[in-house]
């Protein structure tokens, strides 16, 4: 293949932005910088007015699975079309263990990859979720993460689902996985905190306003304290997961700089608050951690602009509109959580984190929490995640003035939380591996297949 050149746009590396060229062979990145010049009949694309980032990584998707009795509204083929065309090059989504034993972890992981092989548009990882924890669960941590695997995801709660690890178990897995090098990533809200909240005889179960009392904000800094705790005996390495109040994520702040932990927060707890539950469709915004009040959103959103976590991600959980107003104006109880947020993760956090696109601090934070950070996590960097010489051709080239544009979170029949909002971002062109694969917001036909982010 003859190379690639992409010259004149704004380079967004890991420590500075600057005008230079990249050039791409063989899919992946072959110079990078000022004097990158490409080979005789190379490709050339004017970058001039641009910026060229690397992919994009959405770190924390729930697609094409079962939640309980509800479907997930989105499949792999419809999920990575949303997301591929806005920037995003990788997804990594859940492989969930059913709690009934009819399938040994590695299974559920093999399934998983099954339902992604030649269906997704975006390369993709998967995040381990053991619910038995049997001899077999810990066998199928050995396996998978000698087949490349870096996470496995735990919840402090969801007794009903079958998977509430309490802290013994937690423990257990974060000293294990620091041995075979992996992650674990917590859902952090207070089992315990929880019912007692849910016992308010007070609560009023047909007003969507009422899953705020039933979640509050000191259920996600209990189960917090506790997993730093976890984290400080074990020595093991510990994700949290949608951190949505200041006083956690000030918290986890101040452990990191002792202990391996890190975390991240999603665009809704940036963007929204809970008077969106007010509605008349209130129960289209229920989610968990739910929305909360518009002080701490605005708090949330000044941490973020200041660096204070380490990535973010959507924990995109998208349900059909049918699906989500089941228990509407009855009992919230019923409603499916999740909200949609895939399509919009690149297009919103411009238009929350990058109020002067010139602003060099900003566009590396950017590129640092939605690129290399989740794939230093995901176990994929430096193959993902950078402009480095050597790695994969996975490159967005987007204005950041283009336009506004509504901003659409998926493609399929399902509330939009953003909707209203507008957005400058505009990827142009959007390469996998080397190859085009989406331009102008639209998906390039005979475009490249997603493929496993590592070797399985």
């Amino acid at each position: 293949m003859t190379d690639l050149v992409l010259s004149g746009g704004t380079l967004v590396l890991e420590d500075r932005a600057e005008v230079g060229t990249i050039v791409v062979r063989d899919g992946r990145i072959a110079e990078v910088g000022a004097s990158a010049q490409g080979g005789t009949g190379a490709t050339r694309i004017d970058c001039t007015g641009s910026y060229v980032l690397p992919g994009l990584i959405d770190f924390h998707v729930h697609i094409d699975d079962r939640i309980g009795p509800f479907a997930l509204a989105d499949t792999w083929a419809t999920g990575s079309a949303a997301a591929l065309p806005s920037g995003v090059t990788s997804l990594v989504a859940f492989a969930t263990q059913r709690h009934d034993g009819s399938a040994s972890v590695v299974e559920a992981v093999d399934a998983a990859l099954a339902r992604a092989r030649g269906r997704s548009r975006c390369d993709y990882a998967l995040h381990v979720t053991p619910t038995l924890w049997d001899d077999e669960a810990w066998r199928s941590l050995e396996i998978l993460a000698a087949r490349g695997h870096k996470t496995v995801k735990l919840y402090t709660t969801y007794a009903e689902a079958g998977l509430l690890a309490e802290a013994a178990i937690v423990e257990r897995v974060l000293r294990r996985a620091a041995e075979l090098d992996l992650v674990v990533l917590l859902h952090c809200e207070d089992d315990a905190a929880l019912r007692r909240a849910a016992a308010d005889p007070a609560l009023d179960w047909s007003d969507a306003r009422t899953h705020t009392g039933a979640r509050p904000p000191e259920a996600e800094l209990r189960a917090v304290e506790t997993a730093i705790a976890l984290c400080r005996e074990t020595g093991g390495r510990l994700h949290i997961v949608h951190v949505s109040t200041p006083a956690a994520a000030r918290l986890i702040r101040k452990a990191a700089t002792a202990l391996p932990v890190s975390c991240e927060t999603c665009p809704q707890y940036l963007a929204l608050d809970e008077s969106k539950l007010a509605g008349p469709d209130g129960f289209c915004y229920l989610c968990s951690p739910p929305l909360r009040s518009p002080g701490m959103r605005a708090e949330m959103l000044e941490l973020a602009r200041s660096g204070a976590f380490d990535l973010i991600a959507t924990d995109h959980c998208a349900f059909s509109r049918a699906d989500k107003a089941v228990g509407a104006g009855r009992d919230v109880r019923e409603t499916p959580s999740g909200l949609a947020g895939m399509g919009a993760l690149a297009p919103l956090c411009r238009e929350l984190l990058l109020d002067d696109p010139a602003d060099e601090r900003a566009l590396c934070g950017f590129a640092r929490m939605l690129s290399t950070a989740p794939a230093k996590l995901a176990g994929l960097f430096p193959k993902k995640g950078s402009l480095r010489v050597g790695a994969d051709a996975d490159i967005v080239v987007a204005r950041l003035d283009a336009a506004p544009e509504p901003i659409r979170s998926t493609i399929v029949d399902a509330h939009e939380p953003y909707a209203g909002w507008r957005s400058r971002w505009r990827a142009d062109r959007v390469y996998l591996r080397g190859a085009l694969a989406a331009r102008d917001g639209k998906i390039v036909p005979g475009g490249p297949l997603g493929e496993p982010g590592w070797a399985v």
